[in-house]
């Protein structure tokens, strides 16, 4: 499905080959991660986010005593509804065939949006790094986002270090870009609370 490459960075996940079967998507996990787009058999990159949205892949983030399913990385809207909760520059988002567009207008037809100069930049929710360059000195641009671009067939949506929700750009966002990691979304169980320590960790 996905696999790791050491080309530029150690935490770079990418398709390393051209899909042409669609995985499951159920519908269930489309509604709680509130993605409306729904298109994963005919279209290129739906294909290829069918794996990020495929439950059964990533059971590995799963503890059963806290969680119920987890997703390779939020869906643009999900992203989006929580980024407005916040009171930021508010965005919005449109679809056509192939996939989502993304802007600060109602039904945008922008593939590229660039919130460097709002402050909600400065949320490491959204951009946990403003830096390509990784501790280990190896490049991450960013985060894949489980939600298809409608630039074309091949480009997915992504996050990006320098503050920009795309699909065109650092290798065009395509499914084989080396240069963007992934951010795992678990849903957890309903009688379940978290709450943040002294030190700013969320425990449960």
């Amino acid at each position: 499905m996905i696999a790791s490459t050491g080309n530029y960075s150690t935490y770079g996940l990418y398709w390393n080959e051209a899909l042409s079967t669609p995985q499951t998507v159920y519908p269930f996990i489309l509604n709680l991660f509130h993605q409306s787009w729904t298109d994963y058999n005919t279209n290129k990159n739906g294909i290829y986010i069918s794996t990020l949205l495929n439950t059964n892949n990533w059971d590995g983030f799963i503890n059963s005593r806290y969680a119920d399913y987890a997703i390779g990385g939020p869906t643009l809207e999900m992203w989006v509804e929580s980024y407005n909760e916040k009171e930021y520059k508010p965005l919005y988002t449109s679809t056509n065939l192939t996939g989502y567009y993304v802007g600060d207008v109602d039904s945008p037809t922008t593939y590229v949006y660039n919130l460097s100069s709002d402050i909600g930049y400065s949320d490491t929710l959204y951009f946990p790094f403003q830096s390509n360059i990784m501790d280990d000195g190896t490049q991450c641009w960013g985060y894949w986002l489980a939600s298809p671009s409608a630039y074309h067939a091949y480009s997915l949506m992504h996050v990006s270090c320098d503050g920009i929700v795309n699909s065109s750009g650092h290798n065009s966002g395509n499914y084989n870009s080396n240069v963007l990691g992934i951010r795992p979304l678990v849903c957890l169980n309903s009688g379940i609370t978290a709450t943040k320590d002294e030190e700013g960790i969320w425990r449960f």
